[in-house]
């Protein structure tokens, strides 16, 4: 059996999968913009949310990051257990940000897991040893600490947290489907050039921040 041949099951498969999850987030961003309005009014909406780890580069850094990582795995899409990964880790974010409280050695923080993550994905290839999950989780952590927020009621704590978790998963999902570069090699010299590209970026932006504290 030819190799095209061989990938089909496993491409329908994946479609399926993909199909399935953007049903299942897009049942979610339609119960959560079902939920009653605070007595307040509010001008931070769900897309701002939604689109909030994709708003700044201290956020995007990290999850363009992440994702170079996840496609060098080769896999159909997000698992549970990654997915589960990144919400524990935006939680984990948001508990550590809402104890210490607004600092902006947050975006540090998270410049310095971009810079790591854009190592990784720059070396083109993670140690078979290392869970995958951990690198998502880190991801979200980065994420948590940085979530858009203009109240500090527990709805807009819940909405922030899923319009944050439904966006990265969103982008994750979008780039773990695209062609693999397994056969590009050119693709996966371009994905490596973008890793270290993301490191540099990082780099600068955090001798940036580093600097305005001195």
């Amino acid at each position: 059996m030819s190799r095209p041949a061989q990938q089909a099951p496993q491409r329908l498969v994946a479609n399926q999968r993909a199909r399935a999850f953007f049903t299942h987030l897009a049942l979610i961003g339609v119960s959560l913009a079902a939920i009653p309005a605070s007595a307040y009014a509010h001008t931070v909406g769900l897309a701002e949310q939604v689109l909030q780890p994709v708003s700044a580069v201290h956020t995007l850094l990290p999850l363009l990051a992440t994702a170079l990582i996840l496609r060098q795995q080769n896999g159909m899409a997000i698992t549970r257990a990654q997915a589960i990964a990144l919400g524990a880790g935006l939680l984990a974010g948001f508990v550590a940000w809402n104890v210490i409280g607004q600092s902006p050695h947050w975006q540090v923080l998270t410049l310095t897991i971009a810079m790591a993550l854009g190592t990784l994905a720059a070396a083109g290839r993670t140690p078979a040893t290392l869970n995958i999950s951990w690198f998502v989780a880190a991801l979200g952590v980065a994420l948590g600490t940085n979530l858009l927020m203009e109240a500090h009621d527990p709805l807009d704590f819940t909405t922030s947290l899923a319009g944050a978790f439904i966006g990265s998963l969103a982008v994750l999902q979008i780039a773990v489907t695209l062609p693999s570069s397994t056969t590009r090699q050119w693709q996966g010299v371009g994905e490596r050039i973008a890793g270290s590209w993301i490191v540099a970026i990082a780099t600068m932006v955090v001798a940036l921040e580093v600097r305005k504290f001195l």
